[in-house]
C-alpha cells in the first residue's frame, strides 16, 4: 500500500487522491471525502519514510502550515489585519483610507468580530522592525531600555491592537519567546522617569500569563514561568474560542512544539524544569522525560 519516501508510487495515496470514482477511497458513495489537510498529512508521512513513530521532520511542516494558514489566514494574526489596526491607530505611515473592515463569524458561538484590514498588506518592514526592537530589548532590558515595545490592547495607544502576524516560522517562534501577554497589556507596566512616557510591555519575557501553546490547546493551563502560578481558566481561543483547530491538529502542533530544538526548554518545562503546562482535567503536568 505504501512505498516509503515516494507518495506518488504509493497505492494508498493514489486511492485517496484519484479522480477515478470506481477506485476512490473513501468510496464516493460514502459521502465524505478526506480534506486537503488530511491528504497532506498522509503525503508528508509517506514522503518522510512512513515511519511508525513520526519525528520532528514529520510534525514541523504540518504544524507551521496549520498556524500560518489557520491563525494567519482570516482574522487576528495576519499582516493585513495588523497593518489595518496599526494604520487606524496612526502607529505606521499608512492612511486609514487604505483599510477596510473585515467581519469574522465565530463558528461555535455565532458572534461577530470586526477587524480593520489593509487593502494592500504593507506591514513587512514595520513588523520586522518591531520584532528586531523587541528582541533587542529582551536581550538586555537595562542596556536596551529604549527598545521597549510600545503597544497595548486598550487606550490610550489604541482601542484594538493586534500582536502581529503568524505568517512565517520566524513569526511563530518570536511569539513563543516573547508572548503577547508580555508584549501587550491593557494596563501600564512601566513609566519612563525622564520622559513620562507610559509603556504596556513587561520587562521580563518570562512574566507571562499566556503562551502560544496554552492559546492553541484549551485542555491545558499555563503556569507563569516566573511565579509558578497556574492560570485558573483555559486560554485556548485559537482552537476553542475561534473554533479553528481540531483535536488531531492540536496534537500535531504539540508534537512539533515539544520536539523543536529552536524552542527552548524554558518554554516547554519552565525555568526550573518542573513543568509549566498542566492538563485541566487530570492535573498532570508535562515534564521532561
Amino acid at each position: 500500500m505504501v512505498v516509503p519516501g515516494d507518495p506518488e508510487a504509493s497505492l494508498l495515496y493514489d486511492l485517496i487522491t484519484t479522480n477515478d470514482l470506481d477506485k476512490a477511497m473513501p468510496p464516493i458513495t460514502y459521502g465524505v471525502d478526506l480534506t486537503v489537510m488530511e491528504k497532506t498529512k498522509v503525503y508528508n508521512w509517506i514522503l518522510h519514510g512512513a515511519k511508525e513513530n513520526p519525528d520532528l521532520v514529520d510534525y514541523r511542516p504540518a504544524a507551521i502550515q496549520l498556524l500560518t494558514s489557520g491563525c494567519g489566514s482570516g482574522n487576528c494574526h495576519n499582516q493585513a489585519t495588523v497593518g489595518g489596526e496599526w494604520a487606524r491607530a496612526k502607529l505606521i505611515n499608512v492612511t486609514p483610507s487604505d483599510t477596510f473592515t473585515f467581519i469574522y463569524k465565530n463558528p461555535n458561538t455565532g458572534s461577530w468580530t470586526y477587524y480593520a484590514q489593509l487593502k494592500e498588506p504593507k506591514l513587512s518592514q514595520e513588523w520586522n522592525l518591531y520584532k528586531d526592537s523587541a528582541r533587542k530589548f529582551y536581550s538586555d532590558t537595562v542596556a536596551n531600555a529604549k527598545f521597549r515595545p510600545y503597544k497595548t490592547f486598550g487606550a490610550p495607544v489604541q482601542a484594538a491592537s493586534r500582536r502581529g502576524p503568524l505568517n512565517s516560522y520566524d513569526d511563530i517562534v518570536f511569539d513563543i519567546f516573547y508572548p503577547k501577554s508580555v508584549r501587550s497589556n491593557s494596563s501600564v507596566q512601566y513609566t519612563d522617569p525622564v520622559t513620562g512616557q507610559k509603556f504596556y510591555a513587561k520587562g521580563d519575557p518570562y512574566n507571562a500569563s499566556s503562551s502560544m501553546l496554552s492559546r492553541v490547546d484549551s485542555t491545558i493551563l499555563l503556569a507563569n514561568p516566573r511565579t509558578g502560578v497556574y492560570a485558573t481558566n483555559h486560554q485556548g481561543d485559537m482552537a476553542y474560542g475561534d473554533g479553528g483547530l481540531k483535536p488531531g491538529e492540536i496534537a500535531i502542533i504539540k508534537a512539533w512544539y515539544f520536539g523543536d530544538p529552536n524552542i527552548p526548554d524554558t518554554w516547554k518545562y519552565g525555568l526550573t524544569n518542573t513543568g509549566i503546562f498542566k492538563y485541566r482535567k487530570s492535573g498532570n503536568i508535562i515534564t521532561k522525560k
